[in-house]
Formats: C-alpha cells, sequence, structure tokens
C-alpha cells in the first residue's frame, strides 16, 4: 500500500504520567498519527506508540509533547525502514518469545 498521498488528519500526546526515581524523573505516555484514509475521509489507518522520556527539572507540557512526537517519529522511520522480511522475521521472533517457556 502507499500512503505518500495520504494527508495526517489528527496527532494526539495523551496519558502523561510522571515517574519519580531515584537518578531524576520520567514522563511516559503515548502519540496517536492518524492518515486519512484510501477514499479522502478521515478515519484511516493509525499509529499509536508508547514512549518514556527523560524529563529536566523545568520541562513544560509543549516541551514534552514536541520531545515525544520527536521521538514517535523516530521510530516510524526505523519501522519504515525495515524490509517485509525483516518485520515478518522480528514477528517470528517475538512470537516464540512469548509461547515458549523461558529456561532458568
Amino acid at each position: 500500500m502507499n500512503y505518500k498521498n495520504r494527508s495526517v488528519t489528527d496527532v494526539q500526546v495523551s496519558g502523561l504520567q510522571r515517574h519519580e526515581s531515584f537518578d531524576g524523573a520520567t514522563v511516559s505516555g503515548l502519540v496517536r498519527l492518524q492518515l486519512s484514509a484510501q477514499d479522502g475521509n478521515e478515519f484511516g489507518p493509525r499509529a499509536t506508540i508508547e514512549l518514556a522520556a527523560d524529563l529536566t527539572e523545568h520541562s513544560t507540557l509543549p516541551e514534552i509533547e514536541r520531545q515525544f512526537l520527536t521521538a514517535a517519529l523516530g521510530v516510524l522511520a526505523r519501522l519504515a525502514s525495515l524490509s517485509p522480511e525483516e518485520a515478518y522475521d522480528a514477528l517470528r521472533k517475538s512470537q516464540r518469545r512469548e509461547y515458549l517457556p523461558s529456561v532458568p
């Protein structure tokens, strides 16, 4: 499928949660990006990416949102660089990890 001519119809950063640890704070959350459908309507395919990022002491919400959007685009770029064979191999490895018992 070709998605190059589809417009971005929705972008959301949601579910932000702050996590404190001994070496600083992080925030986790979701980025959702949606494209138009093949016929042009706004309800096309979407990707939801779960992320975590380090926080600075004075991080603002717009800075966190920008950091999450940048990270999500990096994840999508990495995934887009996979060949179909590489993606299928990764799927098979994940399935084996899920279904095979781990050996102590």
